[in-house]
């Protein structure tokens, strides 16, 4: 979308203004040789009027852009930081896991070590979320 905008604003707008150029050209031959209603007048003046209204227009395209590219941004930098507390509290855990040493705790430890892998699981679908961001 933002390489569309740009090409727009670029590209677009300098061969529309040659293309209206034109326009102004055969409109005032026209309007020497016939009488138009005054709504033709209006639409056309809509037209040739086009290059000096659009200029507003993508000044708040840019604004709005911005604003939510800085909105994304603080997004992905506030899940960034939870998957780093999340990382370090799973590495904490499997230290942990060192420990386990009593056979009549194993189906604890078994438990412990499904909820780190769900865990893990969960991380790395944040991971793959910002990977995908950028």
């Amino acid at each position: 979308m933002v390489k569309f905008i740009d090409h727009a604003k670029t590209t677009g707008v300098v061969k529309l203004n040659s293309e209206i150029t034109d326009l102004k050209k055969a409109m005032a031959y026209l309007l020497d040789t016939h009488l138009f209603p005054q709504e033709d007048i209006d639409l056309n003046t809509r037209v040739l009027l086009w290059p000096e209204n659009i200029g507003p227009i993508f000044d708040k395209n840019e604004e709005l852009t911005a604003e939510v590219r800085g909105a994304n941004e603080s997004a992905l930098f506030s899940t960034k930081e939870k998957v780093i507390v999340e990382l370090d509290k799973i590495q904490k855990r499997i230290d942990e896991f060192s420990d386990y040493g009593e056979l009549e705790m194993m189906k604890q430890y078994v438990d412990d070590v499904k909820s780190v892998q769900k865990r893990i699981t969960e991380v790395e679908k944040q991971i793959s979320w910002i990977i995908n961001v950028n």
